[in-house]
């Protein structure tokens, strides 16, 4: 039997998981890793945690290949916006900043407010936002001087992988465009992103296309998960691009959703769309395929944090949660732990429950932060279609699909149908696509369309519709009401951190 491998390297943990060449699963494998907050704002990971965990998460699964089958290739997916300083010899000089770190906000928000900012999102497609490379850099050049002029490359969380296994310095197109310097009509390094961050493009690594072939493996790496050095690897593409393709989500009408630790929703266009309001990025998988969408930065985070926070058992929690009615009572929540991305594009803004009253117990709070993170997609979803069409079809990936409830929620919200499918790692999925294309098993991505199978179709409930957009409404006004709050609620908590400090 031959194999390909996609292993998607997520924000909290790698999905390696094994297909057939009919797109079956046959085996897959999941390892975690850990978050470093050392300050609000700053969120931070270790890459040779993250690297040995995507070793560990290759070896298992092809432990369990065996001998006598051939591994094809393997193929990468990657969370977007990391950045990782790094010097001559390839060493980092600091841990990973990821997208949901939040320390260049007041460098985003002067930039978003300048010609400049707006400039750089035409000709990129990344609306300006702490969460892009371009601002982290800028915010590593001010404050971390002695870092910045040590740095050979700036490089993601995938970047520095592929370096430790190949000694190469290369991104592709579609991890490329979420840094904020890839301009898309011309697929090259932005002149003027790259000035405003005072680095030029030996900084960075070189562009190829997703489908693009790495060959011999240093052999330390390839004894140590167990495979030929001559095995291909294909460099693969972001996780969002990756997860429409991934799941069938690559027609007119059709909307990917992703929902793990944060959140996106996705529809294909076969060109770059920039939105006058930058409420909406523009990120490539090939010259053909445009991914045009929305990210929200609080999902599975924020179930996260409040089961942890607040304790008690998930499953019992969410069934006394399922019998509440839509609308958890009056009671809303606004996700916004840390900031958020579309449409506001606004680090300041914060979470907020409102609407308590004695009656309210922890299920109705655990309700309420779904049907939260459900508007917040909602919120996305209506500034996706006023650019690119209307939407009737959600091809829903992600944690989110392990939750009957949740699903149910998101469509009741959205007023769509929701279309789960057997293949769930759709990250991954999407990563062996282009891994079939580039190894010439498939010509184009649309000899795919066979190997979807749907698991499961939500209806949404007109009634709950009626419900949740009334709420809705509620849920706008309190983003609008309260913005000035927010801002300064942050100037308050940074100026008690510098006398922290002191």
């Amino acid at each position: 039997m031959k194999y390909l491998i996609g292993t998607d390297i997520g924000t909290t943990a790698t999905k390696t998981v094994v297909y057939d060449l009919s797109g079956r699963s046959v085996f897959k494998s999941e390892f975690s890793y850990k978050l470093l907050m050392p300050k609000i704002g700053m969120i931070e990971q270790d890459p040779d945690e993250i690297f040995n965990s995507v070793l560990d998460s290759i070896e298992k699964v092809v432990s369990q290949i065996g001998k006598n089958n051939t591994i094809a290739g393997i193929s990468f997916s990657g969370a977007m916006h990391s950045i990782i300083p790094v010097d001559k010899s390839g060493d980092k000089l600091m841990n990973a900043i990821i997208w949901a770190d939040t320390r260049s906000s007041e460098i985003a928000q002067k930039l978003k407010e300048s010609g400049e900012g707006f400039a750089i999102y035409k000709n990129t497609g990344t609306p300006i936002h702490p969460m892009l490379p371009l601002c982290k850099i800028i915010w590593l050049k001010s404050n971390k001087k002695n870092i910045f002029e040590k740095t050979s490359k700036f490089i993601s969380i995938k970047e520095y992988i592929l370096h430790k296994l190949f000694g190469l310095y290369v991104i592709d197109h579609s991890m490329a465009s979420g840094t904020g310097f890839l301009n898309l009509k011309n697929m090259k390094w932005d002149d003027t992103a790259l000035r405003i961050a005072g680095i030029n493009e030996n900084m960075i690594s070189e562009i190829v296309p997703v489908d693009h072939v790495l060959k011999e493996i240093k052999d330390l790496y390839a004894a140590k998960i167990g495979i030929d050095p001559e095995v291909p690897f294909i460099i693969g593409g972001a996780d969002g691009p990756l997860a429409n393709l991934g799941s069938g989500a690559v027609q007119k009408g059709i909307s990917s959703v992703s929902v793990g630790t944060s959140g996106a929703m996705r529809v294909v266009s076969d060109s770059p769309i920039v939105d006058r309001k930058m409420r909406t990025f523009t990120y490539v998988l090939d010259e053909s395929h445009f991914t045009i969408g929305g990210a929200v930065s609080n999902a599975g985070m924020a179930v996260k944090w409040f089961m942890d926070d607040f304790g008690g058992k998930i499953d019992s929690t969410m069934a006394k949660a399922s019998k509440i009615k839509a609308g958890s009572d009056g009671l809303i929540f606004l996700p916004h732990l840390t900031g958020e991305r579309s449409p506001y594009w606004d680090a300041s803004l914060r979470g907020v429950f409102f609407g308590m009253n004695i009656y309210h117990k922890k299920p109705h709070f655990l309700r309420a932060t779904l049907e939260g993170i459900g508007y917040s997609l909602y919120d996305v979803d209506l500034a996706l279609e006023e650019i690119t069409g209307k939407i009737d079809e959600i091809h829903l990936s992600g944690g989110m699909t392990r939750s009957k409830l949740w699903i149910k929620i998101l469509a009741d919200v959205l007023g769509k149908k929701v279309l789960t499918m057997k293949n769930d790692d759709s990250s991954a999925f999407g990563a062996m696509i282009v891994g079939m294309k580039a190894l010439k098993i498939i010509d184009n991505f649309d000899e795919v369309k066979n190997f979807f199978r749907i698991s499961k179709t939500y209806f949404p409930d007109a009634k709950n519709h009626d419900v949740y957009m009334k709420i809705f409404e509620i849920y706008k006004m309190l983003h609008d009401d309260l913005k000035k709050d927010f801002e300064n609620i942050v100037k308050i908590q940074e100026g008690n951190d510098i006398l922290d400090q002191l």
